[in-house]
């Protein structure tokens, strides 16, 4: 996993029940660090399963609780079906960034 960079994050792999706790205390990290924005980047994540998606959720809520505007860059196309599988992909598509 990337560390924590300004107002921009990468994780790099899997998002998924082996990384999420790893992964999500990261992100947890650069939204604290992060000010009044943060962008993260998933261009270089290989995988996103419940666990990835349930972390990508949490981001965001932790983000609005700390008046951060959170975007997702490059969300895989298999975080995108998950989302809408699970009924939550109007919520992810309100941080998704615009291609």
């Amino acid at each position: 996993m990337s560390a924590p960079a300004g107002s921009s994050y990468a994780p790099v792999g899997a998002l998924s029940f082996q990384t999420a706790s790893e992964v999500h205390a990261a992100g947890l990290q650069a939204i604290a660090g992060a000010g009044s924005s943060l962008l993260i980047s998933l261009a270089a994540v290989t995988q996103v399963d419940s666990a990835g998606l349930a972390v990508l959720l949490d981001w965001m809520r932790e983000a609005r609780a700390r008046g951060c505007a959170l975007r997702f860059a490059d969300l895989p196309p298999g975080a995108l079906r998950l989302a809408a599988i699970s009924e939550v992909d109007a919520l992810l598509h309100q941080a998704v960034e615009p291609a």
